[in-house]
């Protein structure tokens, strides 16, 4: 009855671009190209060695033949934050966005070969290279970003012959553990490859380090040779691969030998259709899995007469389904998504709806909610006349709670339409939920509703809550996205509310934002915090397993004159007093206090990763009035990782106290405090580790490293120094900025390099030596000033160490050298 625009995995949270703090100001985006002809592709791709930018390609086939190896050979890389889009027209004026209107193709032997040394994504495209494409993720060649991220979205792969042991899509990963990268494949067709039989169509092959796979809504099938998906841990030659493999809503069928294998149990298995499988039991339990046949056409495409099995079986929605399927077109239609890469137009769903913006009586919001509660749930869309107005509903006292799962889907009202930039927001919302008349609470799932109780918010714009604008307090696997909680919608000022988003004690599986710009929620001006992850209450655990992502949390934006505006929450951006959330790739900025606070000493094992935090790609000031991040309260082993910290009025990142907080290859610079700074204010001396610290001390006044020389040209060289801590192993991590901090001791801009340390029994100093090289065209200046930083085994991180200066001793400019 409703199509659906909800939630997906379509880019990569590197295009953030963030805000400045307390005035209009301008974004900074990566440069867009749009690309018309063969020879202009040529141009882009070789620019984009150097230059990140956004290529538009016009619809049509571009061929990279042997004349043009240069653009996909085993030597190229494309600069972090580089991104390939699909099925523009005439001048870039539009998109058709279907994965088989733009085609890269090429017969060229090694063409379809790169490393990946940072962020990339590729969309709406068809990949017709001979041997496929053959991704490379290897710090021993080039020195790759933290937190480095593979998107491939509504993205067909092709191959008619294979590259030696390797299928029509394989990615090679062999990088530090520390660097948590990701692949995401959504929405995605692997289908009818000619391979060698002794190899899969899509392969993951870990050698070193623990990246996540991520595959949804894709369909591998019929593919002749080998196996279908294929991701295999310590492959070969003994080595130590962690990776891990999370397969939702995927067809996996009629693929020679194998369907789906894996020599690891790291596996999220969800509403997968499988022909055939070779796993271990997953550590985490499979569900939904299908044996039968898919019953696709001729294009792969679910038989909808009668419906093929994989119509309307994929799960209902998370917060994490794509918002479009393969060829652009809503997702999801009916109850739950469908599987694999393209969306049926059968809808079997209950809905309800909203036809007025009354506060009661037929056709209102609070008439549509308590049907749904009397029934067994359903979707509720808007159709409050043919325009968007914004429509204002006024509540007169608070909504019915919700005791069934439900979808409120904003968006379904015409006129509405998804935020597409993946820097700023324009999206429209044409509903706005008022509480200005002494409504505590807008949308809220009430203590008591059973764990089945999903409920799903998508597209609405919330003011003057004096509570909360949503909150979930009951249920599970809740989801907001593409919403808007204070600023302004359409010339409506939205009036601040109490907090944005409270996640109660005990609530798990909730997603509010995502990886898709359309999921993206601006939360404005609360008078408390942006969003709260609530600590334990009773005998309830604190929320956890949570997810926040690709959010703005106190950063508004203009679409006019494409700006961000100072939007500050009066508190807290983030408060976590839970355990196991993720807050990922958020830009938070311009709030009244911390941008995240961590507290509680049920606070443990929540990551914090990818996000800037008062401070944009060209360092504009976003400051939020606290620290970037504070742990406090006996919070404990939380990884705090591959962060944009900085113009922050505190600290970087503030220990208070609590022990094995692992602080590791952020971007730290020029906050008004110190970058790391452990228990009491101001600079720790060292002492050798010999003195007991008190259970809880700020992860337990770990030593610095002491740095001794810094010396190399202005691609890379090597930094030598000495750490002494009780005995144990130990990690240095070596950073460079452009100034030493105040006082002599060190910010971290830029990671440069690890070094293994042991210190033996009895203790003694062990010396270090890190060699790092910079993947032009990035440099270290002469003079730049050098820090590190240790972790211990169990999770520990040290301050940033006193500052030493690079000495920059080339002889010849050339490298004559």
């Amino acid at each position: 009855m409703y199509t659906r625009t909800v939630f997906g995995r379509a880019a990569a949270a590197w295009m953030l671009v963030l805000v400045l703090a307390f005035a209009m100001r301008p974004a900074h985006a990566v440069q867009e190209v749009c690309v018309q002809n063969q020879q202009q592709l040529l141009t882009a791709l070789n620019t984009v060695r150097t230059t990140p930018q956004l290529l538009k390609l016009h619809q049509g086939t571009y061929h990279i033949d042997d004349s043009a190896i240069f653009a996909f050979n085993g030597n190229y890389y494309m600069t972090p934050g580089t991104s390939i889009h699909g099925g523009y027209t005439d001048n870039c004026a539009s998109r058709v966005v279907d994965g088989t209107n733009t085609v890269l193709a090429s017969a060229a032997p090694h063409a379809g070969i790169l490393y990946l040394v940072g962020n990339l994504t590729l969309d709406a495209l068809s990949i017709q290279f001979n041997h496929g494409l053959y991704v490379i993720a290897n710090d021993d060649d080039h020195a790759v970003a933290p937190g480095t991220m593979l998107v491939l979205n509504r993205v067909r792969i092709s191959a008619s012959g294979h590259e030696g042991v390797y299928g029509p899509f394989t990615v090679d990963w062999a990088m530090d553990e520390d660097h948590f990268g990701e692949v995401d494949v959504v929405d995605s067709l692997i289908v009818g490859n000619n391979s060698d039989p002794t190899v899969c169509a899509m392969t993951f092959l870990i050698y070193e380090g623990q990246p996540t796979i991520n595959v949804q809504n894709t369909t591998v099938f019929g593919n002749s040779g080998g196996g279908g998906l294929c991701m295999y841990n310590q492959e070969i030659g003994g080595g130590d691969g962690r990776g891990s493999l999370i397969s939702h809503d995927n067809i996996f069928y009629s693929n020679p030998t194998v369907d789906l294998s894996s020599d690891t149990p790291n596996l999220d298995l969800i509403d997968n259709t499988i022909g055939f499988a070779d796993i271990p039991t997953p550590n985490v339990p499979e569900q939904g899995r299908q044996s039968a046949n898919p019953n696709l056409d001729a294009n792969y495409r679910p038989i909808e007469s009668p419906a093929a099995s994989v119509i309307n079986t994929g799960e209902y929605d998370n917060g994490t389904l794509p918002v479009t399927d393969f060829l652009g077109h809503t997702r999801v239609v009916g109850s739950r998504v469908d599987r694999g890469a393209f969306e049926s137009s059968i809808n079997n769903a209950v809905g309800q709806s909203v036809t007025n913006t009354n506060d009661s009586g037929p056709g209102s919001l609070r008439t549509a909610i308590a049907s749904l509660n009397a029934g067994s749930g359903g979707i509720i869309g808007f159709d409050i006349g043919s325009a968007c107005g914004p429509h204002v509903i006024h509540l007169l006292s608070p909504l019915p709670t919700i005791t069934q799962s439900m979808a409120i889907i904003g968006a379904s009202q015409p006129g509405s339409s998804d935020n597409d930039l993946d820097v700023g927001d324009d999206a429209v919302q044409c509903i706005v939920l008022d509480g200005s008349a002494g409504v505590a609470d807008g949308l809220m799932v009430a203590d008591g509703a059973g764990s089945g109780v999903q409920a799903v918010v998508t597209g609405l714009a919330f003011s003057g809550f004096s509570h909360a604008a949503v909150s979930f307090y009951g249920g599970k696997d809740h989801a907001l996205g593409g919403s808007r909680i204070g600023g302004s919608v359409g010339g409506v000022s939205l009036a601040p509310s109490g907090s944005g988003v409270i996640v109660g004690p005990g609530i798990s599986g909730v997603t509010i934002g995502g990886a898709d710009p359309a999921q993206r929620n601006l939360i404005l001006q609360a008078s408390a915090d942006g969003i709260s992850l609530n600590g334990p209450s009773d005998t309830r655990q604190g929320s956890h397993d949570n997810h926040v992502e690709n959010n703005y949390i106190g950063v508004g934006w203009t679409v006019d004159n494409g700006a961000y505006t100072s939007r500050g929450n009066t508190l807290k951006g983030v408060r976590i007093g839970g355990d196991h959330n993720t807050v990922k790739d958020n830009l938070i900025g311009d709030n009244g206090n911390d941008g995240i606070d961590i507290l509680g000493a049920d606070a443990a094992d929540n990551v914090i990763t990818g996000n800037a935090l008062g401070i944009d790609d060209d360092g504009a000031d976003l400051g939020n009035t606290g620290n970037g991040v504070r742990v406090e309260n006996g919070a404990h082993d939380n990884a705090i990782r591959a962060n944009h910290i900085g113009n922050n009025a505190g600290t970087g990142v503030r220990i208070v106290d609590g022990r094995r907080n692992t602080i590791r290859k952020n971007r730290i610079a020029a906050n008004a405090g110190l970058g790391i700074d452990l228990a009491a204010a101001g600079e720790d001396a060292n002492d050798g580790d010999v003195a007991t610290e008190p259970d809880g001390y700020a992860n337990r006044g770990l030593d610095h490293p002491v740095l001794l020389l810094a010396v190399g040209d202005n691609h890379g060289g090597d930094v030598s120094g000495h750490f002494l801590s009780t005995p144990g192993n130990y990690s240095i991590d070596v950073y460079s900025s452009p100034n030493c901090h105040a006082g002599g001791y060190g910010d971290g801009a830029r990671w440069l390099g690890s070094h293994a340390v042991t210190i033996p029994t009895p203790a003694v100093a062990r010396t270090f030596d890190v060699a790092f090289t910079l993947t032009p065209p990035a440099i270290i200046a002469n003079g730049a000033a050098i820090t590190a930083t240790a972790t211990d085994d169990a999770g520990n991180t040290s301050e940033f160490s006193a500052c030493s200066a690079y000495i920059d001793d080339r002889i010849f400019r050339n490298g004559f050298d």
